[in-house]
């Protein structure tokens, strides 16, 4: 998408369309640049819905993800950005936690005799690796 898309060729869309009572029904007016119209549209083909289904669908769970990530104090994708030495600070901080769980677990093979255990400790560690490249890659 063009960074000032050309406002002549914008795309009214309605987010619901129905028909009650044998009349088309339409609600949730909205305008949209041709070219995120054109995506809708590309995209909307190939999971083989409607457009205003696609968007329900889109805001729906957008809706989700917000409540969901405020109430764990997430990011919401409308938080100031992280500045590069907040970054900097959580990377330390998942390293160090990286390290000691690396530690733990090594203890816990060496000292715990149950499989049980020795297989949920390595299960930490590959789930502790997993997030650790999930924050890598978010600035």
């Amino acid at each position: 998408m063009s960074k000032h898309p050309v406002k002549t060729r914008d795309t009214d869309i309605f987010v619901a369309e129905f028909y009650e009572d044998g009349k088309k029904q339409r609600l949730g007016h909205a305008k949209l640049c041709h070219q995120m119209n054109n995506s809708l549209g590309r995209i909307s083909k190939g999971l083989r819905v409607s457009k205003s289904l696609l968007i329900r669908k889109i805001l729906e769970s957008y809706i989700k993800f917000f409540d969901e990530s405020k109430a764990i104090g997430g990011q919401t994708h409308f938080d100031p950005e992280k500045t590069m030495n907040e970054w900097i600070s959580e990377r330390y901080d998942m390293s160090e936690c990286q390290k000691e769980i690396l530690q733990m677990n090594k203890m816990i093979q060496s000292n715990s005799k149950s499989p049980e255990v020795q297989l949920m400790s390595k299960q930490l560690v590959v789930m502790s690796k997993m997030m650790n490249l999930v924050h890598k890659n978010n600035l």
